[in-house]
């Protein structure tokens, strides 16, 4: 199968897609979610990170993936990233989700500052990371709970962040 070209780099397009593209799932899996996570601040949140232009700039190289099962870590410190089946140019915000998803508030401020992430990325980042978190709760509790615990912490962080 080719690859679907982004401005004749032959690149696949990585990330997801904008995040009012993916209004009606996270909708319907913040419904899903009720007596799980507090649905009504989800709802808030999600409804905040809708309110984020758009990326609109030039595609940037992205994992698109980087979720704490990525993440290879020796001695306290990241020693691998695994899992390039999403890897493409895209919205850089996609590579900003372990902010909630694997770091806590102080390791999340440092985490930014290292990055200088400004606030639309910032604020695209925190939508991918809950719709991403969103989507696991329903599917994976029979199969994965493990993954379901880490989704939950990951709409916990955000969730926290927003207070």
């Amino acid at each position: 199968m080719p690859l679907r070209s982004i401005n004749g780099l032959g690149a696949p397009r990585g990330g997801r897609r904008p995040l009012i593209e993916l209004d009606t799932e996270t909708r319907s899996a913040i419904e899903s979610a009720q007596g799980v996570i507090d649905t009504e601040m989800a709802s808030m949140a999600w409804k905040r990170s809708l309110e984020t232009p758009p990326w609109d700039e030039k595609p940037v190289w992205i994992h698109g993936d980087l979720l704490k099962s990525n993440l290879l870590v020796q001695d306290g410190r990241l020693c691998a990233v695994i899992d390039f089946g999403g890897v493409g140019i895209g919205d850089p915000a996609a590579d900003v989700v372990p902010a909630w998803s694997v770091f806590t508030k102080v390791g999340r401020e440092i985490f930014r500052q290292a990055l200088g992430v400004d606030d639309d990325t910032w604020n695209r980042a925190r939508g991918y990371a809950l719709h991403q978190a969103l989507m696991i709760i329903p599917y994976y509790p029979q199969t994965n709970p493990e993954f379901v615990t880490m989704a939950k912490r990951t709409v916990e962080e955000i969730l926290t962040e927003l207070n």
